[in-house]
């Protein structure tokens, strides 16, 4: 009687143990989500202030497709021969790049 008394005891306080060990990693797996999280929303807004910041620095469909049309109109009034459009399109198109920034990593 007296064994299975402290059997049931010892089972009780392991319980008990791992219990309060489940309610540790419970604690420090929300602490962590929250820390997570926080992380997160700081780098989402980052990227949202990079983005605003940077809103109106490159060119739209519009904005090429006029200079398209541009360069169109100047070769066919005889303006410009193949290698002055060739020229006139790398130096666009490198304007184009100055403004964006270059590539991004």
């Amino acid at each position: 009687m007296d064994e299975r008394d402290r059997r049931y005891a010892a089972e009780a306080q392991g319980r008990a143990e791992a219990l309060r060990i489940k309610n540790e990693g419970d604690q420090e797996a929300l602490r962590l989500a929250r820390e997570i999280q926080t992380y997160k929303d700081e780098k989402a807004n980052e990227l949202r202030s990079q983005i605003e910041s940077e809103r109106g620095s490159y060119a739209t469909k519009n904005d090429l497709g006029a200079l398209t049309r541009e360069l169109r109109a100047e070769r066919r009034s005889g303006g410009l021969d193949a290698r002055q459009l060739l020229f006139a399109v790398i130096a666009a198109v490198g304007v184009l790049w100055g403004i964006a920034g270059g590539p991004h990593p």
